[in-house]
């Protein structure tokens, strides 16, 4: 029997990724939105879908804080999903964890492999008052993705990747390859 990983970024742009232990995405879901809101019934209904479908997984969800500089009206909405997530994932009765964006990224904050490799890292360019540059985390995302699953489109025919599919699509490697 093939085991599935279930990984969720959280956000608006969002996504609940699932993948097998062949390290293929078997299926995902883009958060889904009803004007600028979640819509309740459809992440309910998705998440009783994937109770149903992989009984036998574990699901992942990014632990995520507030981003600095931002507006306390979307620090709340982004908290008001991250907590949504957090009930729905509970509630689904699979075994899960909270896993650090660090920790998925590069492995630092565990001694568990991260799924970025050096080749991966795309720089941002440095602005005259920084003594370095700054990895461009969504472009180094998408390095890694594309070397994994190479035969799989992230960008799913638009000009720009679906950073939320790529980001859920990293954290179930890095939940199967601790687990597996």
């Amino acid at each position: 029997m093939d085991k599935f990983y279930i990984a969720i970024d959280p956000g608006k742009q969002g996504c609940i990724c699932v993948i097998n232990s062949r390290e293929e995405i078997v299926e995902y879901y883009d958060i889904p939105l009803i004007g600028k809101k979640y819509n309740l019934k459809k992440l309910n209904d998705i998440f009783l879908e994937l109770k149903s479908k992989y009984s036998n997984s574990i699901i992942a969800l990014e632990q995520v804080a507030a981003v600095p500089r931002s507006g306390a009206s979307s620090s709340f909405i982004f908290g008001f999903g991250a907590g949504l997530l957090t009930g729905l994932m509970i509630s689904s009765r699979l075994k899960y964890e909270f896993v650090l964006p660090k920790t998925w990224q590069s492995g630092l904050a565990t001694k568990e492999e991260g799924v970025w490799t050096s080749y991966d890292k795309v720089y941002k360019n440095k602005k005259p008052n920084e003594k370095t540059k700054k990895i461009d985390t969504k472009l180094t995302s998408l390095m890694a993705a594309q070397r994994i699953l190479p035969e799989f489109d992230f960008f799913q025919g638009k000009k720009n990747h679906n950073d939320g599919l790529t980001d859920a699509f990293l954290i179930s490697i890095f939940i199967k390859r601790k687990y597996h």
